[in-house]
């Protein structure tokens, strides 16, 4: 059995192979075909886990990744992807989470990766159920809020997709709830790749090809929220330099 957290960081889980960008000896680039080929045989993995990375890549990439996931899963298998709601409709939370947003600013300090980009896209169950359209993978929803702002969630199982940002977890009720003053509620969609499919070849309508291009894009959406921080900062030491010069 093979199951995999995609994007992982430091999150480990029993029975689960971790693997990212930066990780000695499972390093994997979830955007680059090479990287999934070196490691993993197409139908292969079992199950893939996806919690808040997509977000921090363009729509075409985040294509590219779930494309070569599905090329690495058994038939019947998924990929549980998490990223933040856009139809949350928590003032709080949307500023924390949106491109360019508050929340951003202040993650870009304190706990991205000097190259770790910032959020991209904001994804409603409507936008990443289509992408993972266009990958070829049947969207299952979980959780998810709808346009009305009403929270849905259908019937699943953390042993088949571990993940720690969902409605009413230990992480949100013991971290975010007292840190934040809200819960940081993932939109939760199961890519499954369809049963009936045969071996995946190499290449298929669906795949988009990295390899030809020259580099990956990851400038931030909007304005640059931590130059603003920055700003807003000095701005604020220049004013207090200068009443206390005054006083």
């Amino acid at each position: 059995m093979a199951n995999l957290v995609v994007g992982a960081k430091a999150t480990s889980y029993p029975g689960w192979q971790s693997t990212d960008l930066r990780a000695e000896g499972a390093r994997l680039d979830v955007r680059r075909a090479g990287d999934w080929s070196q490691n993993f045989a197409p139908d292969s993995v079992d199950r893939i886990v996806c919690e808040h990375v997509l977000e921090h890549m363009t729509v075409e990439d985040a294509q590219a990744a779930l494309c070569h996931a599905r090329r690495h899963l058994k038939p019947g298998g998924h990929v549980r992807v998490a990223v933040p709601d856009a139809f949350n409709p928590d003032p709080a939370y949307r500023e924390h989470c949106r491109p360019g947003g508050r929340g951003q600013a202040w993650a870009r300090l304190l706990f991205y990766a000097e190259d770790e980009p910032e959020h991209k896209v904001f994804y409603n169950y409507q936008t990443l159920s289509q992408l993972m359209k266009w990958a070829g993978l049947e969207p299952r929803l979980l959780e998810w809020f709808d346009e009305r702002g009403q929270f849905h969630r259908n019937p699943w199982s953390l042993a088949d997709g571990p993940v720690r940002r969902y409605y009413n977890s230990p992480y949100n009720l013991q971290v975010y709830v007292p840190f934040h003053g809200f819960q940081n509620v993932s939109l939760i969609v199961d890519g499954v790749k369809p049963a009936d499919t045969k071996a995946t070849p190499a290449g298929d309508r669906y795949e988009v090809s990295l390899d030809a291009r020259a580099a990956v894009a990851d400038a931030p959406v909007g304005p640059d929220s931590t130059g603003r921080l920055v700003l807003l900062g000095a701005a604020a030491l220049a004013a207090g330099f200068y009443f206390w010069g005054r006083s």
